[in-house]
């Protein structure tokens, strides 16, 4: 009986240790299946992620492309004199084709335009020209053109890149509501913003005044030129005007009242004595996306900005940057 009892024993514990065993590697195998699946999954994240980049990279160079075709539409208009049909038709839109690598047979690789990603951008141009710009005006114009103090207006060009009077805190200002963040009291309207300008300037280390005084408003005249709305009136209604004297004989007055020194003016197209728009700016919208059986997905956005000034009949990009497509209007 001991003998039987104890080869029940040892065949039990046979047994227990096979079966502990094979709870232990299906354990084991249960948890390389998981790391395995962790891992899949996280190199799938990180494709994902590296495509997406990848998109984000793209569609900036497609908002690029949107500027330059924008500058062929707005070159063409400008010798046409056909500007203003140009802006009435804003936004306009472009689609561009999306190329990508295909695989050929014979072991090659070719650049095929893609048939579910398409790229489309939508473009905005506003004429700038006739527009005070905030970086290159004196104190004195923006007390008018905001209707604040002097001290407030000292203040604001104290800041601003070119004032004389550069601080650690000096920066170029791209939107006039920047201004209103807890430096001008009160809220930004139309007629400031139809006067006023960021984009029809020189880059921002090198600000230049720029401005077509037979496109401005007789507000920014007043402001310019430190005269009341009469004598703008008389100056609208002597356009166009050829040259810097033929609107002081207009006016009667020394150019030293006015609230801009004319003796500084160096560039040659800073006052542009022409009745064509010489100043725009362009906003652009690109949108990348991917579309299989009429469903669009993982679409990608991108936007920028550029300032544009004519000079000698030709468009010239004074500057150009990236800005947040969520800021744009649809």
């Amino acid at each position: 009986m001991k003998n039987i009892y104890k080869q029940n024993q040892k065949s039990y514990y046979g047994i227990s240790n096979k079966g502990v065993a094979l709870i232990i590697a299906i354990s084991l195998l249960g948890v390389f299946a998981l790391l395995g699946m962790y891992y899949v999954r996280d190199s799938e994240t990180e494709l994902r992620r590296t495509a997406l980049l990848l998109d984000e990279m793209r569609v900036r160079e497609y908002a690029k492309t949107g500027i330059n075709s924008a500058l062929i539409e707005l070159e063409k208009a400008w010798r046409a004199d056909a500007i203003q049909e140009l802006l009435d038709k804003c936004p306009i839109e472009f689609t561009y084709p999306y190329y990508k690598q295909v695989y050929k047979k014979d072991g090659t690789f070719s650049l095929e335009p893609s048939d579910t990603i398409s790229v489309k951008t939508k473009v905005w141009i506003t004429d700038e020209s006739g527009k005070i710009n905030i970086n290159c005006s004196s104190a004195s114009v923006l007390q008018k053109i905001f209707n604040i103090n002097g001290e407030l207006a000292r203040k604001i060009v104290s800041n601003l890149p070119n004032s004389g009077m550069a601080s650690s805190s000096s920066k170029w200002i791209y939107l006039a509501e920047e201004l209103y963040e807890g430096i001008i009291p009160g809220k930004c309207n139309d007629q400031i913003l139809n006067s006023i300008s960021t984009w029809n300037a020189g880059v921002p280390y090198n600000p230049i005044p720029y401005l077509n005084i037979n496109k401005a408003p007789n507000e920014v005249l007043m402001a310019l030129f430190n005269i009341n709305s009469d004598e703008a009136q008389k100056v609208v209604n002597a356009r166009p005007l050829k040259t810097m004297s033929d609107l002081v004989t207009i006016l009667g007055k020394s150019p030293t009242g006015f609230n801009v020194k004319i003796d500084d003016l160096s560039s040659s197209w800073q006052f542009p004595f022409t009745d064509k728009s010489n100043s725009f700016k362009i906003i652009v919208m690109a949108e990348l996306n991917k579309e299989v059986l009429g469903k669009k997905y993982n679409r990608v956005f991108a936007s920028r900005e550029a300032g544009i000034v004519f000079i000698e009949g030709i468009p010239t990009i004074v500057w150009s940057r990236n800005i947040p497509a969520e800021k744009i209007k649809k």
